[in-house]
């Protein structure tokens, strides 16, 4: 084999390894860059910008302001199962028109707290029968006054079917 040769095929050899190299970075990358993306997507709720939303601080006095049929929706973000749900829940807001009929109301930083469910509970001055057990869970209010509490528990979440037959029960639309 002449020098030439041998430096050809190192050549070849080192570029192999280059462009190998070049190709495992570009997915590395590319993979972090999605797994930002994701992220984001999650740490937004699908609702927060479609409804009304209700601080901590705000719940009385958002309660105080409900007029006829109205629902304030419980929930958390960074979660595919709860923005499944909330899309869903969307769908089913937008159809029948219940946009100025909902509010949202974000719990993921109250779920930093160990006893995140009694300071919702408390809050929204929900008694034991009628207490969230788990969320996210949605809240029934008649002309500011509380009805039911459609919660999730820790075995099973609310689908967007129990909101639908709570409409339907209530009589807020016809299925």
């Amino acid at each position: 084999m002449t020098r030439n040769n041998k430096n050809s095929s190192t050549r070849k050899i080192i570029n192999w390894i280059l462009v190998s190299i070049a190709i495992i970075l570009v997915c590395l990358i590319a993979s972090k860059v999605y797994k930002i993306y994701r992220d984001n997507k999650l740490s937004e709720s699908v609702l927060s910008r479609e409804l009304g939303t209700v601080q901590i601080n705000d719940v009385e006095s958002s309660i105080n302001e409900l007029a006829g049929d109205s629902f304030i929706l419980v929930s958390y973000v960074k979660n595919k199962e709860v923005k499944a749900l909330e899309s869903s829940i969307k769908k089913t807001i937008l159809k029948n028109n219940l946009q100025n009929n909902f509010l949202y109301f974000d719990a993921t930083e109250l779920m930093l707290e160990d006893n995140y469910l009694d300071i919702i509970n408390k809050k929204f001055s929900l008694d034991n029968k009628n207490s969230i057990k788990a969320l996210p869970a949605i809240l029934y209010y008649k002309d500011g006054k509380f009805v039911k509490t459609l919660s999730s528990s820790d075995k099973r979440m609310i689908k967007n079917d129990d909101f639908l037959k709570l409409l339907d029960s209530y009589e807020i639309i016809r299925n």
